[in-house]
């Protein structure tokens, strides 16, 4: 959800603590810790430019995930403070660290099961 009430969905939502919904919703949640998006080619350029902006506006995110959908990478915004910074993750031996929450995502265990053009995701 962002100020000016465009809602926008992400593909995966991660709250800590109750779920705080707006007023006259019954699906628009309003303090997400951590989003994550998957990137398509219909939706890439949205999710990394107007979506992604929006959800910098929302004060309880912590992060943003952005993952490729065929190959082990991928773009994670930080808040730090009032600034947000980011960092890349390539590969399936990386590990993307959120410290906040003092959790670690292997990108291994993410990416598991996933065949890209190529065929399946290998070390």
């Amino acid at each position: 959800m962002t100020p000016d009430r465009l809602y926008t969905y992400p593909d995966l939502a991660v709250y800590c603590g109750k779920i705080v919904v707006r007023p006259g919703t019954s699906d628009v949640a309003t303090n997400p810790t951590v989003l994550v998006e998957v990137l398509s080619d219909s939706t890439r350029e949205y999710d990394l430019g107007d979506k992604l902006d929006q959800y910098k506006q929302i004060p309880t995110l912590k992060y943003v995930l952005l993952f490729e959908p065929d190959e082990a990478q991928a773009t994670v915004w930080s808040r730090e403070g009032e600034a947000w910074v980011h960092s890349e993750f390539r590969g399936l031996v990386a590990d993307i660290s959120l410290s906040a929450l003092d959790i670690t995502l292997p990108m291994a265990e993410i990416y598991e099961g996933v065949v890209g053009p190529d065929g399946p995701l290998a070390v």
